[in-house]
């Protein structure tokens, strides 16, 4: 099962890594890679995550700057246990699915609004 979720906010995180580990009790980040997608610079955080009945996920977010805000694209593979989804060794199983993260991408002066 494959999770995405895409957040836009604006820029108030002081850390990359902080921000990840506040998203979610339990969370635990792996490590931090900075990345270039679609123009934008921003970080990869691979990260494990302990869930309520106690098995261990493992997931990666990608953040990416635009003027004044935040994109966030976080990938999260239940019952993948701990995988450091930054290795390309460990992530190799997972490389079609991550592609995902790796297609995200900023389109600035689009003018589209979302409804809530």
């Amino acid at each position: 099962m494959l999770l995405l979720t895409v957040l836009v906010f604006k820029v108030t995180v002081p850390s990359v890594a902080s921000y990840a580990a506040a998203t979610r009790s339990g969370l635990t980040v792996e490590n931090v890679t900075p990345v270039t997608q679609s123009g934008k610079e921003g970080f990869r955080v691979a990260y494990t995550l302990t869930t309520l009945e106690g098995e261990t996920e493992s997931g990666a977010m990608v953040l990416l700057n635009s003027t004044n805000m935040l994109h966030v694209a976080n990938l999260r593979l239940p019952a993948s246990g701990n995988v450091n989804l930054n290795d390309a060794t460990a992530a190799a199983p997972y490389a079609d699915t991550l592609k995902v993260l790796d297609s995200f991408a900023v389109y600035e002066g689009q003018n589209v609004s979302v409804s809530q």
